[in-house]
């Protein structure tokens, strides 16, 4: 919920330190990967999206979507 607060907050640099965090404790939950993605994004921080991406695709790579969002950010 922090993170997504920040998030919309526009305040990506914290958003993204908190949803690494939620990562490390939960390596299998897709939300956090989708939202540091996403936060990255709009930070300009392509490589990091990218690898948060890759990792979704490795939690579900039945997800289409997943696979578009890969392309965009290469």
């Amino acid at each position: 919920q922090l993170a997504e607060a920040l998030k919309k907050a526009e305040e990506y640099d914290e958003a993204k330190l908190v949803f690494k965090q939620v990562i490390e404790l939960d390596r299998t939950s897709k939300r956090p990967y989708r939202l540091l993605a996403e936060v990255c994004e709009k930070n300009d921080d392509l490589n990091t999206a990218a690898w948060a991406y890759e990792e979704l695709f490795k939690i579900d790579p039945r997800d289409i979507r997943v696979s578009l969002d890969i392309s965009r950010v290469y």
